[in-house]
Formats: C-alpha cells, sequence, structure tokens
C-alpha cells in the first residue's frame, strides 16, 4: 500500500489507515463536488477506475462513511461500487448527534468477521471526520482498511 502513498503521508500519516483520492482539489473537480446528486452512477465508476489502478486486492466487504454534510449520495454510490466489485456493502457506520448537537459516528454493523479487509467509501470528508470513522471501525478489528475519497476535504 505504501507504493501509492505520497512522501508525506509515509512519513507523518495523519490516518491510521491508508486512503486514496479519486479527485485532487481543482476546478473541474470542484464542480462534479458540488453537484454529485445524479451523478453517483459515473462517480462510483471513476473510483473503481482508480482502485484498479492502484492495484489494491479486493476488499472482503464496503461500508460508506456517512457524508459530514448529511448528503446521503455517498451510500448509493459505495452499493453501486460494491456491486460492480461482486463484494457486499454493509450499512455499519450511522451519524448520530452528541452533545451540543455535533455529528458524531458510531458503529451498527458488527457482523464483519476478524481479518477482513474493508473498504471506507468516503465522498468529501474533512479529516477530522475521517478519523472518527477510523476510530468507530478499529472496533471491529478488521485485517486491513482503505479510505476511498471521492474529493480530499
Amino acid at each position: 500500500e505504501e507504493r501509492s502513498l505520497c512522501f508525506d503521508c509515509c512519513k507523518s500519516p495523519r490516518l491510521c489507515f491508508p486512503r486514496a483520492v479519486v479527485f485532487a482539489p481543482s476546478f473541474p473537480a470542484s464542480i462534479l463536488q458540488k453537484n454529485m446528486i445524479g451523478l453517483e452512477d459515473a462517480l462510483s465508476a471513476m473510483a473503481l477506475i482508480l482502485w484498479d489502478r492502484l492495484a489494491y486486492d479486493l476488499p472482503d466487504a464496503g461500508w460508506a462513511i456517512p457524508d459530514e454534510r448529511g448528503m446521503r449520495s455517498v451510500e448509493q454510490m459505495a452499493k453501486k461500487f460494491a456491486r460492480v466489485v461482486h463484494r457486499p456493502y454493509l450499512s455499519g457506520i450511522k451519524r448520530t448527534y452528541s452533545r451540543f448537537l455535533q455529528p458524531d459516528l458510531f458503529l451498527t454493523e458488527k457482523s464483519l468477521q476478524t481479518g477482513q479487509t474493508l473498504l471506507l467509501f468516503d465522498a468529501v470528508s474533512s479529516m477530522a471526520w475521517l478519523q472518527k470513522a477510523c476510530a468507530a471501525v478499529s472496533d471491529v478489528f478488521p485485517k486491513k482498511v482503505l479510505i476511498l475519497s471521492l474529493f480530499e476535504g
């Protein structure tokens, strides 16, 4: 996995799991990011192309990281991605609100067996939100977790 990480990420990772980003922050990608609804098929296909280019093994299951802003299109994209690669989609992480109405994440699905590879599908999340997702997923002790973000948050 380290062959696909940039030098800074190898030297000082900000997440406990490797992350790949489909679109770098640029002008054309920012238009897609603002208008994701209705583009779920195309965006999940682009994510699949990146996955193939990275030469990662297929995951045992896929989970969507709930969108930080509450958009549901990331779940649809993750389901389409899982369907194309013939892997199960599990809705294992849910969005909730903690004290002072701060959004938080909690684990709902523990059917993933210990030692399996898990793909976390992300639309566009801040580093803090991704860290919360990583902490929630660590509770099921997967063998390996890979994060695939459509856009850099």
